[in-house]
């Protein structure tokens, strides 16, 4: 009986567990994203940091090709999102052009 408790227990750990968001970070830094591309989850939080000594602005532009702009960030400061639902997203800077990055968001 104590084995079976033991199982439904962890069991039920690991399935709260997996249903969690996840939390990813991308920063920018010398008019750059660290990473040209990440895979999250939807629900999944990302936060993007301003490591850079410069402002930037967080621009994403949705499956449907909707942009949304998230603001201008100083240096230092942190702008946090989280996909909504399945594709992928572009994610730019309008003050750096050459700044962009996808995020592929699976279900």
């Amino acid at each position: 009986m104590r084995k079976v408790l033991l199982s439904c227990v962890l069991l039920s750990g690991f399935i709260s567990a997996g249903s969690q968001a996840g939390d990813f970070t991308v920063d920018q830094n010398k008019e750059r994203f660290n990473m040209d591309s990440l895979t999250v989850k939807v629900g999944d939080n990302i936060s993007f940091t301003n490591s850079d000594t410069v402002k930037h602005n967080l621009t994403v532009v949705t499956p449907e090709e909707e942009s949304n702009n998230l603001g201008t960030e100083p240096p230092g400061a942190v702008v946090k999102y989280s996909p909504p639902k399945k594709g992928t997203y572009d994610i730019r800077c309008k003050i750096h052009p050459t700044m962009k990055m996808k995020i592929k968001v699976e279900g």
